[in-house]
């Protein structure tokens, strides 16, 4: 489509402000300039159901194509805080474009992105996926997905699934579930996945494929069409614990591939985090917590979307905070390190403010919001600095979650009160 139909697409919007012009405009975006352009016309549009679907059917969007923010100020802010709780383990917050997931302790509240009024609530932290929200009650034995309409809450339909689910694989069109272990462990444990081309209906009955895994396996990541899984083989002749990764289909089961001699597992317990898109594998592995972990060293892995090892280290690596095709921010004792993904080359300066303990992160195509205390900085992936805002109108505490959307920002402080950053020129 032309810039000039695009342009004449625009003042329709402006002049009716309808759902329907909003649709038409997304969908000629889309199809121009990709789903990231799309999404940020559509994202005022939320209240309307048919918007919303609208975001269901572009799919995901990379964070690295959401347009950054101009001149912010602070929109609203939502204490999601259950008082008759005196002492919770902080919150945690993720933002999706038809609704806030804001949880507290075991809780959820699940508000509206544009004005930050509680929509519904619900136990646990429900995953969204365009327009509804899977929520995910039970055990390692069985689960119960139960899933809502993401604006309403209502009820769609709701399913018992033997096995611990992974649901992470929502967005991509599957649950999959790992059977209890057998009696016999040579027996191993079944691989289970359960797609569905759309989530308003009933999920089927029968999963669409099965395979048998080791006794020990432990489903670490689905994304980007493959489904991770750590598991152990021992050497009986060297008494040798070989951890391996294993990448299945999502869509068969099949193998994708195998790293062999991917972890040391002869000392355990070890903790982990693997993260996975289509350009490769972000791994850490160290040893189990501790009162103190960031007196262990860590492994930090990177690999390129063919498996072959593009760097790795030990440092004193707590976790991975934000990653992009090209870059990785690993979280230690001292805050944040911004390094290159493909060179493993550390960018920011022991001095600058991404070394404060404590500091949040969230990244939106070229740039890096960071808060640290009560202050709120934006800077370019060279780190030159953008703006700075004071968040000493957000009551409870230091930020302890960020997440980005176009032209906004969401976050939860440490005491759980959620509140929402946008460009001043938006409103």
């Amino acid at each position: 489509m032309s810039d000039t139909e695009i342009r004449a697409l625009e003042r329709a919007l402006d002049e009716d402000g309808t759902a329907a012009s909003r649709i038409a405009l997304a969908r000629a975006l889309a199809r121009s300039k990709g789903p990231a352009e799309a999404l940020e016309v559509l994202l005022p549009g939320v209240p309307d159901a048919g918007v919303r679907r609208e975001i269901a059917l572009l799919g995901a969007c990379s964070r690295d194509r959401f347009a950054p923010m101009g001149d912010p100020e602070l929109i609203w802010t939502r204490d999601v805080r259950d008082r008759r709780i005196a002492r919770a383990a902080g919150g945690h917050l993720v933002a999706h474009a038809t609704a806030i997931a804001a949880c507290w302790h075991d809780a959820t509240t699940v508000l509206d992105p544009l004005v930050g009024s509680a929509l519904w609530s619900t136990k646990g932290l429900p995953i969204v996926s365009g327009d509804v929200a899977f929520v995910t009650l039970g055990d390692e034995t069985r689960k119960t997905i139960t899933v809502r309409d993401a604006w309403t809450g209502a009820s769609l339909w709701s399913t018992t699934i033997q096995g611990d689910v992974c649901v992470y694989g929502a967005s991509e069109g599957a649950f999959v579930a790992l059977s209890a272990p057998e009696k016999k462990a040579s027996r191993g444990r079944k691989l289970s996945a359960y797609r569905f081309t759309d989530p308003r209906a009933p999920l089927a009955k029968e999963p669409a494929w099965s395979v048998t895994v080791p006794e020990d396996a432990r489903v670490e990541a689905v994304s980007s069409g493959i489904v991770l899984l750590s598991h152990t083989v021992t050497s009986t002749e060297y008494r040798h614990v070989e951890g391996r990764l294993l990448a299945l289909e999502l869509a068969s089961g099949e193998r994708r591939f195998e790293l062999k001699d991917w972890e040391d597992s002869s000392s355990s317990p070890r903790r982990r985090s693997i993260l996975a898109d289509a350009d490769g594998l972000i791994s850490t592995l160290g040893p189990d917590w501790t009162e103190e972990p960031w007196h262990q060293r860590t492994e930090v892995s990177v690999r390129d979307a063919r498996q072959d090892v593009l760097w790795q280290r030990d440092a004193f690596v707590l976790s991975v905070a934000a990653y992009s095709p090209g870059l990785v921010l690993l979280r230690n004792k001292d805050g944040l390190e911004l390094v290159e993904r493909m060179s493993g080359k550390t960018r920011s300066d022991p001095e600058s403010v991404l070394a404060y303990a404590g500091a949040e992160v969230a990244y939106a195509r070229d740039t890096l919001y960071v808060a640290t205390g009560s202050r709120l900085h934006a800077f370019g992936l060279d780190l030159a600095p953008r703006w700075e805002l004071d968040l000493g109108a957000v009551p409870g505490g230091p930020v302890r979650s960020l997440s980005a959307l176009p032209g906004r920002l969401y976050g939860m402080t440490e005491e759980g009160v959620a509140f929402c950053i946008g460009e001043r020129e938006a409103r």
